[in-house]
């Protein structure tokens, strides 16, 4: 999660950037691969100093166990987040 400043998304094909989006603060990113503990589907590059929180994929079990009712926003923010990189 992006709590200060900017990133940009991007696939990297043959050592070239192909933009995504940009990830500005309150923006999640990297969730599909803590759900399904696949590889990253783009890369996240800064584009200025950031401040970030990283929640490691069995930090995010031991929450949704021992408080279930935390994550209740992230299944949102993650449709969101989908539905942003399948449109058009």
């Amino acid at each position: 999660m992006v709590l200060e400043g900017e990133l940009r998304s991007c696939l990297l094909m043959n050592g070239k950037e192909s933009p995504v989006t940009n990830l500005t603060p309150g923006s999640i990113f990297g969730e599909v691969s803590s759900l399904d503990r696949g590889p990253h589907a783009a890369a996240a590059i800064s584009n200025q100093e950031c401040v970030l929180i990283k929640i490691s994929a069995e930090a995010f079990d031991k929450v949704v166990q021992e408080a279930p009712q935390f994550p209740l926003p992230f299944p949102l923010e993650l449709s969101r987040s989908i539905a942003g990189r399948a449109a058009p």
